[in-house]
């Protein structure tokens, strides 16, 4: 089933807006394949014309060592050949997420092509993640989690 735009999402007048402007959640499934179908489209239209350029996003919640994982992140960014904004972007337990919306902004204003972070379950509730990734989409950008590799792995 695919999800229904309740109204059009306008993060630039919206970041936060709890208002009506929201669409119907769709499943873990579906968000996952519109996340990577995103990010395949915006590195397909980057080609090797220049690097790809990314904000590390983390969510600080109790126990996490927030510089650890902008370190890892950003190591992660530097084997695929992607170039790290100079800023990184941390949430504490905020449910709003408001450093998110601030990756978001710079996103769409096109200073980064994307915003890479740990996990899923650090971004915002899937009404509003989905509401993000549509609006990153019809910028040119995304959103990429941390994929490690093992070593001798195929």
């Amino acid at each position: 089933m695919r999800p229904q735009q309740v109204h059009g999402p306008d993060l630039d007048r919206h970041v936060g807006s709890r208002g009506p402007h929201r669409f119907l959640p769709a499943g873990q499934d579906v968000l996952t394949k519109l996340r990577r179908t995103f990010y395949e489209e915006v590195i397909a239209l980057l080609g090797d014309s220049r690097p790809v350029r990314v904000a590390t996003y983390v969510l600080n919640v109790p126990g996490t060592d927030s510089g650890h994982w902008h370190s890892t992140l950003t190591d992660h960014a530097g084997e695929q050949g992607w170039a790290v904004y100079r800023e990184p972007f941390t949430d504490e337990t905020d449910p709003d997420r408001p450093e998110f919306d601030a990756a978001c902004r710079l996103a769409g204003a096109g200073f980064i092509d994307g915003i890479l972070a740990v996990r899923r379950s650090n971004l915002p509730p899937d009404d509003v993640y989905e509401e993000r990734l549509r609006w990153l989409r019809g910028r040119r950008a995304f959103v990429a989690f941390y994929q490690p590799t093992t070593i001798g792995a195929r």
